[in-house]
């Protein structure tokens, strides 16, 4: 049924049904707009699931992502929303992340073991970040009474409550635009990691990067949008083109 809908995938050397990939496409619309996130990951496991080998989704949704955060990224660099300095150095972390995270699918998928391992990785992140956003539903009220308690403490006492740091290992690093200070360690480890999930999950990262700027490394939530689409497409942009090279990415299935 629909087989008249066949498109040939010249890359992957198959044939894909051009009505799941608009589906696929607006079923990422409706959700990003009605959730805030990207969708990205979304799209790998839908192309996975109707039939791409795992290496050629990954690739082809990172081709995606590059694609929709360029104009995005404008958008928030114009209004200021960009640390740049803290975004050049998201660059050499998610690099070197995602570079490794490609070498980890290249080498599942020579054992021909990439897709359901991949999707076991999903599996878990997600089931952990969806019982962290339970746990933190359900103890907002108590957490916000005794953060309440502290502040009252303190205002009693006279003492000023310190804000919480991270790791603070040197070197440090300043970044005006954000009006941080903080380890150079902490910055890397962060973008490290979102950069290997990019690379290994073919998603942008950004719904554990983002949260990660704004309560790990501090920046205000504006800046820490911004600087995130940042990251986004420069580790999209990479991600095209490592998978590229390796003939993973399907052009035809990312447009």
């Amino acid at each position: 049924m629909f087989d008249f809908l066949n498109v040939w995938m010249p890359i992957a050397e198959m044939e894909f049904n051009a009505a799941i990939l608009v589906l696929i496409g607006f079923a990422v619309g409706v959700l990003g707009g009605f959730f805030g996130v990207g969708g990205a990951w979304i799209v790998t496991p839908a192309l996975n699931i109707f039939g791409f080998p795992m290496a050629y989704a990954i690739g082809t949704d990172l081709a995606h992502i590059f694609g929709k955060s360029i104009v995005a990224t404008a958008k928030h660099r114009k209004m200021g929303n960009v640390d740049v300095k803290l975004g050049l150095i998201s660059i050499v972390g998610s690099v070197i992340g995602l570079e490794i995270g490609a070498q980890n699918v290249m080498w599942l998928t020579a054992k021909g073991i990439a897709g359901p391992v991949v999707r076991y990785t999903y599996m878990i992140l997600l089931f952990g970040l969806g019982f962290y956003m339970l746990y933190d539903y359900l103890t907002k009220d108590k957490r916000a009474a005794a953060q309440a308690a502290k502040v009252a403490a303190a205002a009693r006492s006279g003492v000023e409550m310190a804000p919480r740091k991270s790791w603070n290992l040197p070197p440090m690093m300043h970044f005006p635009a954000s009006g941080i200070t903080i380890s150079f360690w902490t910055v890397t480890g962060v973008f490290l990691f979102t950069g290997w999930l990019s690379g290994f999950l073919g998603v942008g990262g950004g719904f554990i990067r983002m949260p990660a700027l704004i309560y790990l490394i501090g920046c205000p939530t504006a800046i820490a949008v911004g600087t995130d689409l940042f990251a986004v497409l420069f580790a999209g942009a990479y991600g095209c083109f490592t998978y590229g090279i390796k003939g993973r990415v399907e052009i035809i299935a990312a447009v």
